[in-house]
């Protein structure tokens, strides 16, 4: 499981920030006495850095040019999309993608949790790993090979040796 270290904030009420250490897991675990009220009128809550209060995490406007969707938060802040060449624009799509790089920070961010946990990227991860690991196990096998080989080699040289040292009629 990742882990960066980040600012922390404590969903207990109380407006603690510290640099720690937090794992994808933190990030979607709220504690019980607060997962009604951050998720209250349908809106993921975050804390305000000047103050105690709450506030929403919603979008002020969503806006698209060209390729580029720009979605511009009640905080004053936006977040900036752009889809791929090859695609249309989806403002579905853009809106969810700038919400969790709000949410996380960063496309990246999304990017590396998606990696941790999607069912085909595991499997073709482990499908290398597995093929790695034979290959290793192939090349072990086959240097094991090449010195038992050798070794027979030499011993058949000595043998050779041996052999024409005995044949040899002795000179007086």
């Amino acid at each position: 499981m990742d882990t960066a270290t980040t600012t922390k904030i404590d969903l207990n009420g109380i407006y603690n920030i510290t640099n720690t250490t937090i794992t994808d897991a933190d990030l979607f675990t709220i504690p019980t006495t607060t997962a009604a009220s951050v998720f209250a009128n349908g809106g993921f809550y975050g804390w305000d850095s000047g103050s105690q209060e709450k506030k929403e995490l919603k979008p002020k406007l969503i806006k698209t040019i060209g390729r580029k969707t720009f979605v511009y938060w009640k905080d004053g802040s936006y977040t900036k999309v752009t889809c791929e060449k090859d695609q249309k624009p989806d403002p579905f799509s853009a809106f969810c993608i700038a919400y969790m790089k709000k949410l996380l920070g960063s496309t990246t961010a999304i990017l590396n949790m998606i990696e941790a946990s999607d069912e085909k990227i595991l499997r073709k991860k482990k499908k290398q790993e597995n093929i790695k690991a034979h290959e290793e196990r192939r090349k072990k096998e086959r240097e094991a090979f090449d010195k038992e080989v050798e070794k027979k080699r030499h011993e058949l040289a000595v043998l050779r040796a041996a052999e024409k040292l005995l044949n040899k009629p002795s000179q007086k």
